[in-house]
């Protein structure tokens, strides 16, 4: 990996970018389905699921609103406990082991 341009920092997104997080994403719906009383997703249609929106999911499953900031609280605190069970996307460990050593800030979002 070569950069022409040294940046002091690169800020990634953690889920889907440098993690594949889809199969985990899938069974902690569920779970949170069950406990907010929303509709999980088919597993027979994961195809179709990847391809909508954060908004168009949430209609479809019947998350209300106000249901959303407790949702995310509680699908946040899955991920920190289940965080070692998501594999890195190949490539990963090396490329941000080479931005470290050039000496640039790494950020998660």
């Amino acid at each position: 990996m070569t950069l022409a341009v040294s940046p002091a920092v690169v800020v990634f997104d953690f889920d889907g970018t440098l993690v594949d997080s889809f199969d985990w994403f899938c069974r902690t719906q569920a779970r949170l389905a069950s406990e907010f009383r929303f509709r999980a997703f088919d597993p027979e249609a994961l195809d179709v699921v990847r391809s909508k929106s954060a908004r168009e999911l949430m209609r479809e499953s019947g998350v209300r609103w106000w249901q959303v900031p407790s949702v995310t609280r509680r699908a946040r605190s899955l991920m920190r406990e289940e965080v070692d069970a998501i594999a890195a996307f190949p490539g990963v460990d090396e490329a941000l082991d080479v931005l470290r050593r050039k000496g640039v800030r790494l950020a998660l979002v």
